[in-house]
């Protein structure tokens, strides 16, 4: 009696799919027996066909009608854990898209490898390094997967060189005929300032200007840093047109110098 063991499973040359996994599949085979044969697996199963398996080192014993018995081992190994390693390209100015994550190589599992941003938008990685572009600056998850369709997933993040910003604050209120300060805060120092539009402003080429505006207006400041990179914000200005009246309810025009006119009054 000869025995003999056998993989029924192939995932690129491993008889799992992933590390880990225990979707292998063993046959035990006799040759040169009296069958019917009976089968003991080191696991204890007694079936022909040993499924579910995970990797490691599997015996089995067989005994066929005679009582001859005869052992068969067999080795089922698993492809080594997904690896993948990154690094980026910062775009110079925030919100530009011209930032990108760079896969610098993928080890393990069994190519070839798909990548993927989102997790089901896949591409296929023919050669490193390789470039997950067009990019903003942000956090990304990075998506692998091996052809046997295990995947791991890793953290990247994208970091603009250059972000500044200004703030213009909460829109404002004056009275017609008043003035009120508009002042930009930002995180560096411009080297350009532009006002849109410039209408009423004392100092359109600052960042702290004084507009004293007919009607309610909205002003937008852009602001450039040394690299060209820039910032927005607006800010609206309410003009109140209200003035306070006071109209009397009776006049006496009878000559005696005193309420002889109508007249009304008003003030801010």
């Amino acid at each position: 009696l000869q025995a003999a063991a056998a993989s029924l499973t192939n995932f690129g040359g491993f008889g799992v799919s992933c590390t880990g996994a225990a979707d292998g599949v063993l046959n035990a085979n006799a040759n040169d027996g009296i069958a019917p044969y009976s089968y003991v697996w080191s696991t204890g199963a007694t079936t022909q066909q040993l499924s579910g398996v995970g990797a490691g080192n599997y015996e089995v014993t067989i005994t066929d009608a005679a009582g001859c018995i005869a052992n068969a081992a067999i080795l089922i190994a698993e492809p080594q854990a997904l690896s993948v390693s990154t690094s980026a390209k910062d775009p110079l100015c925030s919100g530009q898209r011209n930032g990108a994550i760079v896969i610098e190589n993928i080890s393990g599992g069994a190519g070839p490898y798909e990548v993927s941003l989102d997790g089901t938008s896949f591409r296929a990685v023919n050669d490193f390094p390789y470039e997950l572009g067009n990019l903003a600056a942000g956090n990304y998850k990075v998506f692998v997967r091996d052809v046997n369709d295990c995947e791991i997933q890793t953290n990247a993040s994208i970091v603009a060189i250059s972000n500044p910003s200004v703030d213009l604050g909460d829109d404002l209120t004056v009275k017609l005929g008043d003035s009120v300060e508009i002042e930009a805060l930002v995180n560096f120092e411009p080297t350009k300032i532009e006002w849109t539009p410039v209408d009423f402003l004392s100092a359109p080429d600052m960042l702290s200007t004084f507009t004293k505006p007919m009607e309610t207006i909205i002003y937008q400041i852009t602001v450039a840093d040394s690299s060209g990179c820039r910032a927005t914000d607006q800010i609206t200005v309410f003009v109140n047109k209200a003035r306070n009246i006071y109209i009397p309810t009776a006049f006496t025009p009878d000559g005696d110098g005193n309420n002889d006119f109508f007249l009304y009054f008003w003030w801010k």
